[in-house]
């Protein structure tokens, strides 16, 4: 129970600056000395600006570890010379170590607006990368900074992994692999990060099991190219705990001891210390229990004149002493050591960090005999327990809230683009008309009409054609709010229910329908196989939030889904007004069923209810949005006149009134991948 929240204050601090020594470990051993000289003398004697680009850096990362003021200094002019050089890839690999410069000054410091800071220099140099369409450059700056956003946004964190693994197709690894072993090492790197920052957000959103694949993939990668590794066995001791694996716990903490040892890092050792004796309290072995629990008393009084930890993980040692005390028949060395845990308990201020210690109180007042105090103690456990899950579920729910309304304001500046550009278009057509109109006549006097006429249909047709795809974008743009606008109504409606742990769970599907939606909405047409299973889970989502229907989707035989592409979500509108109309009032379950077929040279989905019908369909529940619903019937169609205009064929829809409920067919032109 207690190890379901793994976000508090000593993870954050401990992986930031894991995160740090991860990103900037071999340059932490190196000292400014003899090496300036030779940079300085580089920077001076430097032919062209690769050659000056280059000493720039190498003086950064020289004043990286003492003098962070110059270390920017340096990297502010590297980015000046990429500019003068119009080189964008330099620009890009300039603005990621300017983000992650920010990163290591925020490790150390209580200041978090270097989070604001290394946000922009992330989004330039993505923006600069993919310009120039430098794909290991872009996986490089996306799986490193997806390590940056754990602490501060897991929706963030999901799209940069999720876009670096996407980005990182064979021919791309292929490429790498092909470079020197300076980059293939790279390639390792990066393949970890992408593995680490997936893994860790998995863990904040329940998927235990997804979570501690991904990080033992990325501790394999580490291990086997001699990566960095102390941050990810913290993980994965964090995901051990979680699944109650007592054995995974003990092994990653031993290894983990050793790497701080190694490194002669003292910080944290009581925390991993404190987590090794539990682990071996809940496997019975309270001799190796005790063996640590010894020494970390005597590091802890070392620390303890230099203020080196607080009282919660010292609390704990005492508190799973004094359970192995009780059970070895010392009640008084017990009962010692239970005053220390108790006295540290009524100190703590942080919900999660009393309900740890509580439980670990409880075992160790029961196995004394005291079964009322450990059974108190396990209840109050229990109440902050559930506080916390209702808190992490708000919180999550928050996060993916701002991501959307970020996400929201950037598809409203790309529509005013577009729409701006359409404008344009249309002033430019209207301009070259009066051109051609005028030449039209000049050539109609040299006896050249024929060719006028011609040139001006050409020209009219491809505006038309580039306004109708403009156009289709700009409807795409309005169609995503509106799509995750209506889910996070569902969740809300869902978390007043007072049910945390369903809330949870809800939350944790809701962010593989939005990822999935974000990533279909990128492209005009997606594969049907792709639209299909949004839609599923769409479907599944609101299932669960109303458990009024059940559902099928059916594909004709005739109908590859892999190869016949469609617009994303074009009869999600028709799907929801099934669930939210035709549900509505029905006595008994219904079923909703969603059939695509192909008729000659056209594709029809056919969306199918037993419910009222339309005629008699109840009002609307108050707080359902009836304008948004008709919003996006209104937006289909148009995006259908679209299609019809830029594919030919016929593209529409009609509703047809039947005996049990209402049908809605949906017809556009059949597209094919090829």
């Amino acid at each position: 129970m207690y190890h379901r929240f793994l976000s508090g204050p000593s993870c954050i601090r401990i992986g930031t600056i894991a995160m740090v020594l991860v990103l900037h470990g071999p340059s932490l051993a190196a000292r400014p000395g003899a090496s300036l000289d030779s940079l300085r003398s580089a920077l001076r004697t430097a032919k062209d600006s690769p050659s000056e680009w280059r000493a720039l850096v190498g003086l950064s990362q020289a004043f990286r570890q003492h003098d962070p003021d110059s270390s920017m200094y340096f990297l502010q002019k590297a980015l000046t010379v990429s500019l003068r050089a119009g080189s964008l890839h330099l620009e890009g690999n300039t603005w990621r170590a300017i983000a992650e410069l920010h990163v290591r000054k925020g490790a150390f410091a209580p200041d978090e607006r270097w989070w604001d800071s290394a946000r922009v220099a992330v989004d330039h140099s993505i923006a600069a990368h993919t310009a120039v369409k430098d794909t290991i450059g872009l996986v490089t700056t996306l799986s490193q900074v997806g390590l940056f956003a754990l602490d501060h946004s897991i929706p963030l964190a999901v799209e940069w992994g999720s876009e670096a693994r996407r980005l990182l197709t064979p021919s791309v690894v292929a490429q790498w692999e092909a470079a020197e072993p300076r980059l293939q090492r790279n390639l390792a790197r990066s393949r970890s990060y992408i593995h680490e920052t997936l893994g860790w957000s998995y863990l904040q959103l329940g998927r235990i099991a997804e979570a501690r694949h991904e990080l033992e993939q990325a501790l394999e990668l580490s291990t086997a190219h001699g990566l960095f590794l102390f941050g990810l066995r913290g993980k994965l001791m964090d995901v051990a705990e979680a699944m109650n694996d007592h054995a995974l716990t003990i092994r990653m903490g031993r290894e983990l001891l050793n790497d701080l040892a190694r490194m002669k890092v003292a910080h944290g050792q009581l925390e991993y210390r404190s987590k090794l004796i539990r682990a071996f309290v809940q496997q019975d072995r309270c001799d190796s229990a005790m063996a640590i629990a010894r020494t970390a008393l005597v590091e802890a009084s070392a620390e303890q004149a230099q203020g080196g930890h607080g009282p919660y993980d010292l609390a704990m040692v005492h508190a799973a002493m004094a359970f192995c005390e009780a059970r070895s028949g010392d009640r008084s060395a017990a009962l010692g050591h239970l005053r220390s845990a108790l006295h540290a308990y009524g100190t703590l201020e942080e919900d999660e960090s009393r309900m740890t210690l509580a439980v670990s109180i409880s075992a160790a007042l029961a196995e004394l005999g005291s079964h009322r105090q450990a059974l108190e103690l396990r209840d109050t456990a229990y109440a902050l327990e559930r506080r916390l899950l209702g808190r992490h579920a708000r919180s999550l729910v928050v996060q993916y809230q701002e991501h959307y309304d970020a996400q929201r304001k950037e598809y409203l500046i790309q529509q005013l683009e577009q729409e701006s550009r359409i404008r344009t278009l249309s002033a430019e057509r209207a301009q070259r008309r009066a051109v051609m109109t005028a030449g039209g006549a000049f050539l109609v006097l040299t006896g050249a009409g024929l060719w006028f006429r011609t040139d001006r249909r050409r020209r009219r047709e491809r505006f038309e054609r580039e306004a109708a795809q403009l156009e289709t974008q700009a409807l795409r743009s309005q169609m995503n709010p509106h799509f995750i606008f209506n889910a996070l109504n569902s969740i809300h409606a869902y978390i007043q229910q007072q049910d945390p742990d369903r809330a949870g769970s809800f939350v944790t599907k809701f962010a593989r329908v939005m990822r999935s939606v974000l990533e279909n909405s990128r492209h005009a047409e997606v594969p049907l196989r792709d639209d299909l299973d949004t839609l599923r889970a769409y479907m599944d989502l609101e299932r669960q939030r109303s458990g009024a229907f059940d559902y099928s989707i059916e594909v004709a035989p005739e109908v590859d889904p892999d190869e016949v592409m469609v617009p994303p979500l074009v009869v999600q509108p028709f799907v929801e007004n099934a669930i939210w109309h035709g549900m509505a009032g029905k006595q008994d379950k219904g079923h909703i069923t969603l059939r695509v077929e192909r008729r000659g040279g056209q594709l029809t989905y056919i969306v199918e209810d037993d419910g009222v019908g339309r005629k008699a369909a109840p009002p609307t529940p108050q707080g359902h949005p009836i304008k948004k619903t008709s919003l996006g019937t209104a937006i289909t169609r148009s995006r259908l006149d679209l299609v019809q205009k830029q594919h030919g064929g016929k593209a529409g829809f009609r509703y047809v009134d039947t005996a049990i409920g209402t049908r809605v067919e949906v017809e556009m032109p059949l597209l094919t991948a090829t």
